[in-house]
């Protein structure tokens, strides 16, 4: 029993210690991203590439701390591709956080945000399409599929009242 506890603590630090890691990580590009945004017009792939790579970093670290780091490491790499705007791989990478075990609130919040822009990108397609009854189909569809989770997950990390406001307009 005490080996187990040991062991079990063990991991929590190694996952705390990740999570921290990656964490400071990803602010970084993030807020470098952000900067890139407001500068005058640019080439912004070098900055894109360095989230890359950083991305390419994180997943290699997670291979090498192994299980602890899994949930850290696909919560940070989910943030990277929001960083990019490329919410399907944020989607897909925050969601294995999730499945992961890895359920903080901020977790949650950043899933939240990435069903709401694929539900954004989604009804300026619908609002393309000719057909009304099509159109009606296709909104229910990316409603249940997309906006549902967005607010559910929104909900579950609503530590930030901003969020809570977006879930709510959603």
């Amino acid at each position: 029993q005490g080996a187990w506890w040991l062991h079990h603590r063990a991991s929590e630090q190694a996952a705390a210690e990740a999570a921290q890691r990656f964490g400071r990580q990803v602010e970084r590009l993030g807020l470098d991203l952000r900067i890139e945004r407001t500068l005058p017009l640019h080439d912004t792939r070098p900055a894109k590439s360095r989230v890359r790579s950083r991305i390419a970093d994180i997943r290699q670290q997670m291979t090498q701390v192994g299980e602890p780091a899994i949930g850290p490491g696909y919560y940070a790499i989910g943030l990277g591709y929001l960083a990019l705007g490329e919410n399907e791989a944020a989607r897909d990478e925050l969601s294995k956080a999730w499945d992961a075990g890895y359920r903080l609130p901020e977790v949650s919040t950043s899933l939240g945000l990435a069903f709401g822009r694929l539900y954004r990108e989604a009804l300026l397609e619908i609002s393309s399409v000719g057909n009304a009854a099509q159109r009606d189909r296709r909104r229910a569809s990316v409603q249940a599929s997309l906006r549902d989770p967005a607010v559910r997950f929104l909900r579950l990390g609503v530590a930030d009242p901003d969020y809570a406001v977006y879930a709510a307009s959603l």
